[in-house]
C-alpha cells in the first residue's frame, strides 16, 4: 500500500477532500477516507465554533474541562475507539509494514486510553498502591509521575511527528521512499494545518488568555486530537479493506 503525494491534486492538499476514481487494486494510500468525505472542513468548523464559544464564555464552560469532565470523557472514548480501529486494520493489512505500522499505532493509542483512565481506577475505584505515591494526581498512571521530562510533551511531539511531519517529509523526494516503507499513514495537509493550528492556539492561550480559557482550549484540543487519531485510523482501515481486496483473486476490479 503505497501512500499518495498530498499535492498531487491542489483542491485535495488544501481541504483534504476530492475524489479516486483509480480501479479498486491499485495502490493506495492511507488517507483516502480524506479524499472522499469533507472531514477537514468538518473538523476545520468544530473547531472554530469551539474555540469562540470558549473564548466568550469561559466561565460557564469551564466545569466541562475539568479533570474527568465531559470534554476529557469524550476524548478518551475516542481514544479507544481508535485503538479498535487501528488493530482491526492491522489485522486486515496484507503488507507487513503496514501491519506492524497500525498494530503500533494502535498500542500507543491504547495506552492513552488507559492512562487518561489511570488503567481503570477511575471506573473502579481502587484505592492508589504505595508504588504510585509520588504520583502527582494520587493516581494510578505514568503520565503524573516526575520522572524528568514531561510525558505529555513527548506524546505532543509524537502527533505533531505523525500528522506534521511525516506529510512534510512526503513532500520531498528522496525522503518519500522512506516513508512508504514506514508503512505510516500519510495525513493530507489541511489536516496537518488543522493540527498545527490546534497547537499553536492551545500555547497562545496559556500566555495570553486566562486558566479557565486556556483549560477548556487545551482539553478541547486534545479530544480533537483524539477525533483525528480516529479519523487517520478508519482512513487506515479503508486502506486495509481495499488492499486485501485487492488480492483476493475472487474479487473482480472496479471503480469507485
Amino acid at each position: 500500500m503505497a501512500i499518495d503525494n498530498p499535492l498531487t491534486d491542489s483542491a485535495v492538499a488544501a481541504t483534504g477532500v476530492g475524489t479516486d476514481t483509480r480501479p479498486r487494486g491499485a495502490e493506495r494510500s492511507g488517507v483516502d477516507v480524506f479524499r472522499t468525505v469533507p472531514w477537514v472542513p468538518v473538523l476545520w468548523g468544530l473547531s472554530l465554533v469551539a474555540w469562540a464559544a470558549l473564548i466568550a464564555f469561559p466561565e460557564d464552560l469551564a466545569p466541562l474541562a475539568y479533570e474527568n469532565g465531559l470534554i476529557e470523557w469524550v476524548g478518551t472514548l475516542l481514544f479507544a475507539a481508535a485503538t479498535t480501529v487501528f488493530w482491526v486494520a492491522a489485522a486486515r493489512e496484507t503488507r507487513l509494514a503496514n501491519r506492524i505500522a497500525a498494530a503500533f499505532l494502535g498500542l500507543v493509542f491504547f495506552v492513552s486510553f488507559m492512562e487518561e483512565i489511570s488503567w481503570g481506577q477511575q471506573i473502579f475505584k481502587w484505592n492508589t498502591p504505595p508504588a504510585f505515591a509520588s504520583n502527582r494526581q494520587n493516581e494510578t498512571n505514568l503520565h503524573n509521575f516526575a520522572i524528568g521530562f514531561d510525558q505529555q510533551q513527548v506524546f505532543t511531539l509524537g502527533i505533531l511527528g505523525l500528522t506534521i511531519g511525516l506529510p512534510i517529509l512526503y513532500l520531498w523526494a528522496p525522503t518519500r521512499r522512506s516513508v512508504r516503507r514506514l508503512g505510516l499513514p500519510v495525513v493530507s495537509l489541511g489536516v496537518a494545518a488543522w493540527v498545527f493550528v490546534t497547537f499553536a492556539i492551545a500555547n497562545v492561550s496559556e500566555r495570553m488568555m486566562g486558566s479557565e480559557t486556556h483549560r477548556g482550549l487545551r482539553e478541547f484540543n486534545e479530544t480533537l486530537w483524539a477525533v483525528a487519531a480516529l479519523l487517520v485510523g478508519l482512513a487506515t482501515l479503508q486502506a486495509a479493506q481495499r488492499s486485501s481486496t485487492a488480492t483476493d483473486p475472487s474479487t473482480p476490479e472496479s471503480v469507485d
